[in-house]
């Protein structure tokens, strides 16, 4: 079949690797040019899912990775506490990467005559048995099917589904990196991607490291990535995306954009409820990022000959660490579902259904963990491990087909 696949990311180059290695005639129109980045941030996978995709050779072996084994939860006791109070630590086992690597390894097996950059898709149509994509600048094309992979913002959600709304969660993602050059002691966070909960604040924080300038996971040249989950009311959202130039953003501050008074609020906000070692990589870091956090549900991830990947489709609360995942399996399903000589509207309709259903048992996970790690975080700071164990088994209930990955800031 000849297919388009609307957006170049993770989603759109894993579905352009697997639906070309299957024989279909494959076009990606990415909107942006020369190349997507990651602003330097790292993001985070089950281990298992990472190993799927290098044995299924989306990514290569030798794929810049940081693995860590140990997720501890942490509250600072009082201002002169360096590193806070070890309440809990479960067992993690996380390939912590940088969005660049991974993006630029998926990308390479793409092959560069199918993946057009600067092509924004406008408007599409679906007509009898094919669907009519087209741009305002005047291009049009005509696919078999069309997939949307084009993030939580989805031009396709909105023509499948144009009722649904983005539902603001009442908190932002306010981000970070540090060269590890610049820590006297990382040995910390060797093994470990630490979770602290704000004493007296709604909120929490991860830390974690991941690999540096050039894929680098030599000791002394990764980087340490941070993002700190801070509330915001949705009243005072938009004047909290005023960036220094003074223009008023709707989705996100890129890096260096945050006013410096915000900026420093924030850190100062940090300093007063993190252990000193973390707050100080905090307040090391520059050109911080935000983006708002979102989440919506989506009936099917299918409708016709038009489909969903990835964020396209359920967007979760970041707490799963299932970004990759979700794409990944969005994707390599959607290949064995249409690998047969069956009506693709057909098999489409049956594949839709069960990537609807992960999407929203996803969903309910993220937001257990969000009551349990932002609204109704207890005081880590006072508690025995045993009461910490009891508060975790009490707050998150599993899907079968999950176990826990935590999250990175994705």
């Amino acid at each position: 079949m000849k297919i388009g696949i609307v957006g170049g990311s993770i989603a759109g180059c894993t579905a352009a690797v697997a639906l070309s290695r299957a024989g279909h005639e494959v076009t990606v129109l990415e909107r942006s040019r020369g190349g997507l980045t990651g602003r330097g941030a790292g993001i985070g996978t089950p281990l298992e899912t990472f190993e799927t995709l290098i044995s299924q050779d989306l990514i290569g072996a030798n794929t810049p990775r940081f693995i860590v084994s140990e997720h501890p939860f942490v509250s600072r006791l009082d201002a002169n506490d360096h590193f806070g109070h070890k309440a809990l630590t479960l067992p993690l086992s996380m390939a912590l990467v940088n969005w660049g690597d991974l993006w630029r390894e998926l990308r390479s097996r793409v092959n560069d005559s199918t993946y057009v950059e600067g092509r924004n898709v406008s408007s599409s149509q679906s007509v009898s048995d094919q669907v009519i994509l087209s741009g305002a600048d005047g291009w049009s094309d005509t696919y078999d099917l069309a997939l949307f992979a084009d993030g939580y913002r989805s031009s396709g959600r909105r023509v499948l589904f144009p009722d649904l709304d983005l539902s603001y969660r009442g908190y932002v993602l306010w981000r970070g990196v540090l060269e590890e050059s610049r820590l006297s002691d990382s040995a910390p966070l060797e093994t470990a991607l630490y979770r602290l909960h704000f004493k007296g604040l709604p909120g929490n924080a991860v830390f974690y490291l991941v690999p540096g300038t050039g894929g680098s996971i030599d000791a002394g040249n990764r980087r340490v990535n941070w993002a700190c989950y801070i509330p915001v009311t949705e009243e005072e959202l938009s004047e909290f995306l005023v960036d220094r130039r003074g223009d008023r953003k709707t989705h996100s501050l890129s890096p260096g954009a945050m006013r410096l008074e915000e900026e420093e609020r924030l850190k100062k906000l940090m300093s007063e409820h993190l252990p000193s070692y973390f707050s100080e990589i905090v307040a090391d870091s520059q050109d911080t990022f935000v983006q708002p956090i979102y989440t919506v549900t989506v009936p099917q991830n299918a409708v016709g000959r038009i489909a969903l990947l990835g964020d396209a489709g359920a967007v979760a609360p970041p707490f799963t660490g299932s970004g990759v995942f979700k794409a990944m399996m969005n994707a390599m399903e959607l290949v064995t579902a249409i690998g047969d000589e069956n009506d693709p509207v057909e098999t489409l309709a049956q594949w839709s259904t069960e990537q609807a259903e992960r999407g929203r048992k996803l969903t309910v996970l993220g937001e257990q963990m969000e009551r349990a790690f932002v609204w109704e975080a207890p005081d880590f700071s006072g508690m025995a491990e045993s009461e910490a164990r009891e508060w975790w088994s009490k707050s998150i209930s599993f899907p079968e087909e999950f176990s826990y990955v935590s999250d990175s800031g994705d």
